[in-house]
């Protein structure tokens, strides 16, 4: 009794008893003692949860200062990494590589410029600009400047990693400008580097959209520490009106730069007098409360407590005590506030969940424990994988990497990834993996991701079209090559851009001495011979024209002698329809032309000589003419065409790849671009054999000997027999004849000599080479071999004679003809090589 007497403040005194009572003491004192008893708890109550009140806005501030700033943060990174991605891409080009594919690269860069609205820079290690898509492709460039403080393309090259700059005033445009570049890796080392520049201001619009409370500072600092972009009030100075405790620093992921949020300090202390101020109204009213209230107290408070436990829809006694109603306000506003966050956070997950199911790429989302969360709509269709085959990670692999070699290489790489990210988010930079589909094709894939909290998020970026497009036109690329006729191609203004073996085989000048110089400084028109218009137009013009027909002109070898070449020429235009580029296919027919004015003399020296000489002129000048006109028109017509046909669909499939179309769309044009390199392939092939059988220049007489013996029995079912026993192969001129005379030979067995078995024997006798053709079949008729008008024998009489040698033919006594060629050997030493005899 004497203590609760003592806790309530009452007096006391012992009774005779022995029994403690109560001291005598007014009512209005013991009131006012039990109401300041009721009234403490809650005042300490009041300002407790106003202390609270004043950290919970304090912490909640301190939260959004610092979230703002990291938002923003990360829309910088983001811009960032969009460039410094799109650079990537760029740097993988093989365009890179080859100076010839930096105008397809300079195309692919004006891509990179109409998406960001930045241009692109070329540069190779010794800081040289090698284009810029600010200017032309072509154009004279300056050195590479280094501003002062953190300059990102010599950064990009020491550490051959992306970088971006510091700041720098641009010497053109007087307004703050960064950069970004991107190094070209090729085996480890950095070849070239893609450099991107864009002013500052840029930020501002982002900064500008960040929802900053009024009287806050938000900036954007580089390296150094200069400010970027900022936003803050009029006469704001960070150095005097912040404090330590006001400012916010949250580092760029992807540069050397930071955000920074400040509050000025008059701001940052407002909440807490409005704390402060609260608190004393808080208890003011409660005082005031007890006094007037005194009676009413003890029930008011018993209600008033009550209604804390109730829920906040409940129905709630009025409530005149100040700090019970602060206290349920703050209770209140703590709920609403979860209940916002809930909300948002739901939003948010609502809306990366959208992100992640309509990502146009495969993707999918790993948790930290190897569990796979999920995968996207694209994942499925490309991969054809779903969860539930792909529980977790492990079932990844042997699904995805079936052979055990190839499997553990790609295992290895990301342990070692997961190894390096340690504690800190992991990002896996893009790889390229040959992953095998559900459906057992296997696709080439670019695997790059992002570390989301302890979740993984993995995207997949299938290239196996653009492989393939690389693969036809490096198959183009080797047709062109591996031509024995000059192909060469230049710009509008003529300079040579590209310059294949031929060319360096009718010119004499290597591809290094040709490319980047002009046309007429390298196709070089003689002394005597004016430029022709044509040719003019061929080389020089800036308009452009359809393709030329045949047309012959006179230049120099390098070596300083000249040569006739016939020239078809064709225009290469853009999407608009303009003169892009001009290409040129010319054949060295200076041997030929020699031969057609060897030719004109002996027509000329022959003129008297009898009717069947005249005659067989004539039919050897009418086939010469006939082939030179199929050969010319295969070429042009044929060839000529298909080549700038496919370079057309080429040069189409690659702007629609970087307008985003996607590769399956390609596929129709993919397939006639096949379609049209099978058919060069075979046109190629057709006229190489029809002009000269390979194998008699790389294997001498006997191997195409065997190689047409071969193809006549294949073609016609007659047996076939080939004896070749000579001791040297004799020279091109005499080969040729042989081999025509054999020809012709065989063709007349085809379509007369109705034979079933033939012989071929190329022998030495004493002085001479000798080819022998006998057949079974029902023999050449006497008059036959006497009569003037049969051009074919007149024909084989002739290469026979231009070589020295006789031709006879005549009918076996056994039955069947047989046709003999004899050819003496050459009176100088050299004239054969030595042979192996084959049976």
């Amino acid at each position: 009794m004497r203590q609760l007497l003592q806790v309530v403040g009452l007096p006391w005194r012992p009774s005779a008893e022995g029994l403690s009572v109560p001291a005598v003491m007014s009512l209005q004192g013991f009131l006012s003692r039990l109401i300041w008893l009721c009234v403490g708890p809650l005042l300490a109550l009041a300002v407790y949860m106003a202390v609270e009140r004043v950290r919970d806005v304090h912490s909640q501030r301190d939260r959004e200062a610092r979230g703002l700033a990291t938002t923003f943060a990360t829309a910088v990174d983001q811009h960032l990494s969009a460039r410094i991605g799109a650079l990537k891409m760029l740097a993988q080009s093989a365009q890179v590589d080859d100076a010839r594919g930096w105008p397809a690269l300079y195309e692919e860069a004006r891509g990179f410029e109409q998406s960001f609205g930045s241009h692109v820079i070329l540069a190779d290690p010794a800081m040289r600009m090698l284009f810029n898509t600010r200017v032309p492709f072509g154009t004279a460039l300056p050195m590479l400047p280094v501003p002062k403080g953190r300059a990102a393309a010599p950064v990009a090259m020491a550490t051959a990693k992306p970088a971006v700059g510091d700041q720098f005033l641009g010497p053109v445009a007087q307004e703050p400008l960064v950069a970004i570049a991107t190094p070209v890796l090729r085996d480890g080392h950095v070849t070239f580097v893609l450099l991107t520049v864009f002013e500052t201001r840029r930020f501002q619009a982002h900064l500008d959209q960040v929802p900053l409370p009024a009287g806050w500072s938000l900036a954007l600092l580089d390296g150094r520490g200069e400010t970027m972009v900022r936003r803050a009030p009029p006469d704001f100075d960070p150095a005097t009106d912040v404090d330590p405790s006001g400012r916010f620093v949250v580092r760029s992921i992807e540069s050397p730069w930071s955000v920074v949020l400040e509050m000025p300090r008059g701001v940052y202390r407002k909440a807490l007098l409005e704390a402060a101020l609260t608190l004393a109204l808080a208890v003011l009213a409660a005082t005031l409360a007890g006094v007037v209230g005194g009676t009413l107290a003890s029930r008011q408070l018993g209600r008033a407590v009550a209604s804390l436990a109730q829920p906040a829809a409940a129905p709630r006694a009025d409530l005149h005590i100040t700090e019970i109603a602060a206290v349920r306000g703050l209770l209140d506003q703590a709920a609403q506030r979860r209940e916002t966050a809930e909300a948002t956070l739901l939003v948010s997950e609502q809306r990366f969940r959208r992100l992640f199911d309509e990502a146009p790429l495969p993707q999918a989302l790993v948790a930290g424990n190897g569990a796979l969360v999920g995968v996207n709509a694209r994942f499925v269709e490309v991969l054809g994988y779903t969860t539930a085959e792909l529980p977790t990670l492990a079932d990844w692999w042997p699904l995805a990497y079936p052979d055990p070699v190839y499997r553990q290489a790609a295992l290895e790489a990301w342990q070692a990834t997961v190894a390096r990210s340690g504690d800190s988010a992991m990002n896996l930079e893009p790889v390229e993996r040959q992953v095998t589909c559900k459906d057992g094709a296997v696709r080439a894939m670019v695997l790059s991701g992002i570390g989301i909290g302890d979740d993984f998020l993995c995207t997949f970026f299938d290239v196996t079209e653009r492989k393939r497009v690389e693969e036809v036109s490096q198959r183009l690329a080797a047709i062109v090559e591996s031509s024995d006729d000059a192909i060469v191609s230049c710009t509008v203004d003529g300079v040579i851009t590209s310059w294949n073996r031929g060319a360096t085989r009718t010119f004499g000048h290597p591809p290094g001495e040709a490319i980047g110089r002009r046309v007429r400084d390298v196709i070089r028109p003689t002394a005597s011979e004016p430029v022709h218009p044509n040719e003019r137009r061929i080389f020089h013009s800036r308009r452009g024209s359809d393709p030329a027909g045949a047309e012959e002109v006179v230049r120099l070898h390098k070596e300083g002698h000249a040569i006739t070449v016939s020239v078809v020429t064709g225009v290469i235009r853009d999407a608009s329809g303009a003169p892009s580029a001009l290409a040129a296919i010319l054949r060295d027919i200076t041997a030929s032309k020699r031969r057609d004015a060897e030719l004109q003399r002996l027509m000329a020296d022959q003129a008297a000589r009898e009717l069947r000489m005249r005659d067989l002129t004539a039919r050897l000048r009418t086939l010469r003419e006939e082939e030179c006109t199929r050969i010319s028109r295969e070429v042009h017509d044929g060839l000529g065409q298909l080549l700038t046909g496919l370079k057309m669909d080429v040069r189409w499939m690659i702007r629609k790849l970087a307008a985003g179309v996607s590769i399956a769309d390609l596929s129709p044009k993919l397939a006639d671009a096949e379609a049209l390199v099978d058919q060069i392939v075979m046109s190629v092939q057709r006229i190489a054999v029809e002009l000269r059988p390979s194998v008699l220049d790389t294997l001498g007489l006997p191997s195409a000997i065997r190689d047409e013996a071969r193809r006549f029995q294949d073609r016609s079912g007659v047996t076939t027999t080939v004896e070749t026993a000579i001791s040297s192969l004799p020279g091109s001129a005499v080969a040729t004849a042989l081999f025509r005379i054999l020809q012709e030979l065989l063709t007349n067995t085809a379509r007369h000599a109705n034979a079933s078995c033939l012989s071929i024997a190329l022998v030495d006798e004493p002085g001479a080479w000798v080819l022998r053709v006998r057949d079974d079949g029902v023999g050449i008729d006497i008059d036959t071999v006497n009569q003037t008008t049969s051009l074919g024998l007149l024909g084989m009489t002739e290469r026979a004679e231009a070589i020295g040698g006789t031709f006879s033919v005549a009918r076996h006594p056994e039955g069947g003809t047989v046709a003999t060629v004899t050819v003496p050997y050459p009176s100088v030493e050299g004239g054969g090589h030595a042979a192996r005899s084959d049976r």
